[in-house]
């Protein structure tokens, strides 16, 4: 989809001696305006949003009232160019057919076989500098052996795998991905009532799909958050097409801390000297301290986040559909 600026001119004459005739046109069939019939005509009337049918009087009311034209003592002539956004159009797909079929049991799913990986940072003297405090930098997967069924928390500790506190979620960053690379981003909620761990949010980068999926690239961690009394316990987070916004939703202790359960919008990582988020504004909060928000996703177009409120002391969960973004 491109979008354009048109820009119209109009000119409208008044006299005294005779009363012009209108004709209004709308764009052509094949052109979207969007914003057409949102943008008035003249300076006094656009700031008034079109209210001066009573009052107008002069060229305009060519526009907005003709029978001001009898106000009129002299022939005058005004000019008004107005600014339109067009938006044009584009069919994918044509002629591509989609076919799809049920799986019957496991053993046809897509997901049946292959192998897990564990992430070990720490690439220093042959991969072996890892351990405490390797939490971000760059690193290596592990392949886990025996993954079917497996305990693998004891796997992570047996192949000094990294470790983050309570990982709660992780979402794809669907802009790297419609450009051919890996990167995903995921919440380490802490524990904020006993320990005044607020958590973090961090994002891991993999190369390419066609090396990440080869096992050939080097896994990055960096952080995208760092949790504070106000940013909190990081639970679920959703990814905002079209903006690339990170929907940070907190899962806090509540009552224990008297603090509410927010929604951050966080900005991505900017052009700036670090890879942290250029800044996170609250969006939403939840009156009831007992509460938390969870499970929010987009439609593909970033208009609708869909997200459940849980917990709640009516014992009821609800959904919420949450537009009006700009």
């Amino acid at each position: 989809m491109r979008a354009a600026a048109v820009v119209v001119l109009a000119m409208f004459v008044a006299a005294s001696s005779s009363v012009a005739q209108v004709v209004t046109e709308g764009p052509p069939k094949s052109i979207i305006l969007p914003n057409y019939d949102m943008v008035r005509i003249g300076q006094l009337e656009a700031i008034e949003s079109g209210a001066v049918i009573a009052q107008v009087s002069g060229p305009l009311a060519n526009v907005y009232n003709p029978a001001g034209l009898a106000a009129s003592d002299k022939t005058a002539v005004n000019a008004s160019s107005t600014g339109y956004q067009m938006t044009t159009l584009g069919l994918e797909g044509l002629g591509q057919k989609v076919s799809s079929s049920k799986i019957a049991n496991l053993s046809e799913s897509p997901l049946n076989s292959g192998k897990v990986y564990g992430l070990r940072l720490g690439k220093r003297s042959s991969n072996t500098d890892y351990g405490q405090g390797t939490n971000t930098g760059q690193g290596t997967w592990i392949a886990v052996v025996d993954a079917n069924n497996a305990n693998l928390r004891a796997a992570a500790a047996t192949l000094k795998l990294t470790g983050y506190y309570r990982p709660e979620d992780a979402e794809v960053d669907r802009e790297a991905l419609s450009e051919g690379h890996v990167r995903f981003c995921a919440n380490n909620t802490g524990n904020e009532g006993q320990d005044r761990l607020w958590g973090e949010a961090i994002c891991v980068t993999d190369g390419t799909i066609e090396e990440a999926v080869a096992n050939k690239a080097i896994p990055e961690v960096q952080y995208l958050v760092i949790g504070t009394p106000e940013l909190a316990m990081m639970d679920n987070v959703a990814f905002q097409p079209g903006r690339g916004n990170w929907i940070i939703h907190e899962d806090g202790d509540g009552p224990g801390v008297g603090r509410n359960n927010d929604l951050w919008s966080c900005l991505d990582d900017g052009d700036d000297d670090d890879y942290l988020s250029d800044g996170c504004v609250r969006i939403g909060t939840l009156n009831d301290l007992t509460a938390e928000w969870t499970g929010g996703i987009f439609d593909k177009w970033g208009n609708h986040l869909y997200v459940s409120v849980q917990h709640n002391a009516t014992g009821h969960g609800v959904i919420l559909d949450i537009t009006g973004w700009r």
